[in-house]
């Protein structure tokens, strides 16, 4: 069976839609997870994450309704990170967060090297060091997708508030596949986006990866990827205009891009089916409207 490992944080989420009661459920890594799991049952997915002791029979709940994804790599902590999320409009929101983080060190990591691919989803910037994933892609030849996310933003009395990165093009030499949107990448390159975004983005592939979704909310997805040492660029709008819950879509969109890219190697195939799951999970509250619509 073909596999996938996935390095990031569970969240327990309490979200403050913008329209609409607020709701909690599983977030973070989970929403990775369950959409590889669930779309891709010839897969098995072995998540390498923590989960707090109180929270762990019920996360283990949600896991066991799929035979493909293996728990050995799930160890117990004593907390699981907590958030609240309440969006001001259907694209912008404000997050008070409390971690609850344990690194994952390279030991967990190594004995999974049998992987087809590795995504590590940074939910936390703690999940994952700088030196453990300098390791992995030493001894790793398969594809690596890292989701940029909270990498370029840190905890301040509960707030995530971004800060320039140090050393990005360390990161993204380990890598072959990455996503951001536009905020991450001026955190994560220390470029200003809107003087030269195509600019940005060719720098970004000249340090490493293959290929560099850009993600843009419900105005769609910018695909950027170099063939014969030509910038390709290939511009992505939804299906619809979605109204809704968009916490987990850039969760949803790089899980779904990662298996449909291992399946076709095409970017641009797995780019639209990326898109489009994202999108209708804008529509869906949670990790169990997400499940049944998947």
């Amino acid at each position: 069976m073909n596999k996938i490992s996935v390095i990031g944080s569970v969240n327990y989420d309490i979200v403050y839609p913008f329209k609409g009661k607020y709701f909690s459920s599983f977030g973070g890594v989970t929403y990775t997870i369950l959409t590889l799991a669930k779309l891709f049952p010839d897969y098995e997915i072995t998540p390498i994450i923590n989960i707090g002791r109180r929270e762990k029979p019920l996360f283990f709940e949600v896991l066991s309704n799929f035979k493909n994804i293996k728990t050995d790599y799930i160890k117990e902590s004593e907390k699981t990170t907590r958030n609240v999320l309440k969006y001001y409009n259907p694209d912008e929101r404000k997050e008070k967060i409390e971690f609850h983080v344990e690194e994952v060190n390279y030991s967990r990591v190594e004995e999974n090297l049998d992987s087809d691919a590795f995504f590590i989803n940074f939910i936390s910037p703690m999940d994952i060091s700088l030196f453990t994933l300098k390791r992995l892609r030493k001894n790793f030849n398969g594809p690596i997708y890292i989701d940029v996310h909270s990498l370029v933003r840190k905890e301040i009395k509960g707030d995530l508030t971004p800060y320039y990165l140090s050393g990005w093009q360390e990161y993204a030499g380990c890598c072959d596949v990455i996503q951001m949107n536009l905020e991450e990448m001026k955190y994560f390159t220390g470029l200003e986006p809107s003087k030269g975004v195509d600019l940005v983005a060719l720098l970004i592939l000249n340090s490493g990866p293959k290929i560099l979704n850009l993600t843009l909310g419900r105005k769609g997805t910018v695909l950027y990827f170099k063939e014969n040492d030509k910038l390709i660029k290939r511009e992505f709008e939804p299906p619809e205009i979605y109204k809704g819950d968009v916490t987990g879509c850039g969760d949803v969109f790089g899980a779904v891009f990662l298996v449909f890219y291992l399946k076709t190697k095409n970017p641009v195939k797995a780019c639209e089916k990326a898109v489009f799951y994202s999108s209708k999970k804008a529509k869906l509250k949670g990790i169990e409207e997400l499940i049944k619509f998947l």
